[in-house]
């Protein structure tokens, strides 16, 4: 199998080389000019040379037809042009010679209109390179300025975060003297715990846009009972001062998770967060089950909120993707960009079932991950990519 690998490895590497070679040499056809206006002279040239030892007149036709495309993707539709004028008189004055003046003028223009034809052609193919090229180097501008817009904002929020974690923690800290009230201690244990919980974002956040890096999978074993409890202690206050509800359900039955519990946790947060935020009616539902024909859990996340449209679906975890209209609410399009991530890394997946003004559901796939003796996290039993 790693043999196999191996070699299939080899193949794409040696694809890879021959597609960035050729790029190259179209790109230098592009951008040199003064060279291959050289090497357009040589061909007619050399073409011209031979013409009066040759009797196929449809052998002359394809020879001159070379520099003719040459010259209309490296020179420009002008110098195309120039070329294919040129060529056109060579192919009428060989013509005249083997055919008479009399029958020619059927040649002069089915030559002429030929010639043009494959000037126009290859300046189009040329014109199409080039904004191809300037498309890719626009995308990875964008790109980097998304990193860096990323970088910025993680850095300026850590500042005021870390300020607000240690005001949390020195309250704690008095609290045991008695010097704060006791019926504010759970205030200051839930702005810890959100603190802390904004902190493990940025560190996800981060982590997921430098795809260099690969993250830490822990494996540990909890119910689906204590994930969703944990989940409710956080969103419960939350949807109350909203008005709405959050509908818990574990099926009967369903055994432990084996995945890595932060990861997981956070990415149902992501999930429950988005549903609290575009349900109409505040009604939104957690479910949990386990899928025995494929040895996985599912979890199912809904709303009833206006529902996604069927063209923003495939784009729809995209980093700073944002679906406009209904459901243009603030954010920087990126939680549903680290929903999906996330679960790669657990080995899993995240599907999305949506309609327009009934809601969307998100459903997660979570297999059971193992850790071998080197503590990698591996999908019954086989190695994770």
């Amino acid at each position: 199998m790693s043999t196999l690998n191996g070699e299939q490895a080899s193949t794409a590497s040696r694809a890879e080389e021959v597609q960035r070679r050729l790029q190259a040499l179209e790109r230098w056809l592009r951008t040199s000019p003064r060279q291959v206006g050289l090497i357009v002279v040589v061909l007619v040239v050399a073409t011209l040379l031979v013409q009066d030892r040759v009797d196929a007149h449809l052998w002359l036709v394809f020879t001159y037809s070379f520099p003719v495309a040459l010259a209309g993707y490296g020179l420009g539709l002008q110098g195309g042009i120039a070329t294919a004028l040129v060529v056109t008189a060579l192919l009428y004055d060989h013509a005249v010679g083997t055919m008479g003046r009399a029958d020619t003028t059927f040649v002069l223009v089915t030559r002429l209109t030929g010639n043009l034809a494959v000037t126009a052609l290859s300046a189009l193919a040329a014109a199409t390179a080039r904004a191809r090229e300037e498309f890719l180097l626009s995308r990875n501008r964008l790109a980097q300025l998304q990193d860096d817009l990323v970088a910025a904002f993680a850095h300026d929020v850590r500042s005021p975060l870390t300020a607000i974690l240690g005001y949390a923690c020195m309250l704690k800290e008095e609290s045991a003297s008695g010097d704060v009230p006791a019926d504010l201690i759970p205030t200051l244990k839930r702005i810890e715990a959100n603190a802390l919980h904004v902190e493990e974002m940025i560190a996800e956040m981060l982590t997921i846009e430098h795809s260099q890096s690969t993250p830490q999978v822990t494996v540990t074993r909890f119910a689906a009972d204590d994930l969703l409890a944990l989940l409710r202690a956080e969103f419960e206050p939350v949807a109350r001062n909203q008005r709405r509800r959050i509908a818990w359900t574990v099926a009967p039955g369903t055994p432990d998770l084996e995945t890595d519990h932060r990861k997981l946790v956070s990415v149902v947060r992501n999930l429950v967060g988005n549903a609290l935020k575009y349900a109409h009616d505040g009604a939104v539902s957690v479910e949990v089950r386990f899928d025995a024909a494929s040895g996985t859990h599912r979890i199912e996340v809904g709303d009833d909120g206006p529902g996604i449209p069927h063209q923003a679906l495939p784009r729809l975890f995209d980093r700073f993707y944002r679906v406009g209209g209904a459901r243009d609410r603030d954010g920087f399009g990126l939680g549903l960009f680290i929903v999906k991530r996330m679960m790669e890394m657990l080995g899993g997946d995240v599907a999305v079932q949506s309609e327009i003004g009934r809601g969307t559901r998100f459903l997660l796939t979570v297999p059971r991950l193992t850790a071998d003796a080197n503590g990698a996290a591996a999908v019954d039993g086989a190695p994770m990519a």
